[in-house]
């Protein structure tokens, strides 16, 4: 094993994945698990199975749809019959259960390079609101155009941009109010 990772595709065309190294979920252990050392600690009794759950877990909070209104407004689309297509799980019929083997190639480059997408500030906030729009960050473009009254700089990219409603969504949730929210936002992604 050398390295583990996660991925995921949202009905919007939104597509993320995390590799790290198992050096890296090494590392990530010694960082963040209080106990990790202790011979009962699943860190010792199945570390595959925590690596996997790292690499997912740091995946789905940078970049999942993680708030509550996002998870009920699932929960209520799902047709009464129950098959929901948004969820179906690929075929795997041709498996008899070896693994698969195979090269992973990096993903695709972005349609633009960082270059143009700064020069094209207006294209780019109206690719964030469109991606806020389609991640449930956001109900609609007037709501998204007001929401980034509040914001104060100009964002790096795409990524960035989701990432800032993402987390200003979130203060939202909470109860913080328009301002206070972005204001923490703001500060969360820059860190």
């Amino acid at each position: 094993m050398i390295g583990y990772v996660a991925y995921f595709k949202l009905l919007g065309g939104l597509e993320k994945f995390l590799y790290m190294t198992v050096e890296e979920v090494e590392a990530h252990k010694v960082k963040f698990a209080k106990g990790y050392d202790r011979p009962d600690s699943a860190w010792k009794t199945n570390f595959n199975g925590m690596a996997k759950k790292t690499v997912l877990k740091n995946l789905l909070t940078h970049y999942g749809i993680m708030s509550v209104q996002m998870q009920k407004a699932f929960r209520e689309d799902v047709p009464a019959n129950g098959e929901d297509p948004r969820l179906a799980m690929p075929k795997f019929d041709d498996l008899t259960g070896e693994m698969l083997e195979g090269e992973f190639t990096e993903p695709l480059a972005p349609p633009e390079p960082e270059v143009q997408q700064e020069e094209s500030a207006p294209d780019l906030t109206a690719q964030i609101i469109q991606a806020a729009i389609e991640s449930g960050y956001t109900q609609n473009e007037h709501s998204a155009r007001n929401t980034l009254k509040h914001h104060k700089d100009e964002f790096q990219n795409l990524e960035h941009g989701v990432l800032w409603f993402k987390q200003y969504r979130s203060y939202r949730d909470q109860g913080e109010s328009a301002a206070k929210a972005a204001e923490l936002a703001s500060g969360k992604i820059a860190a």
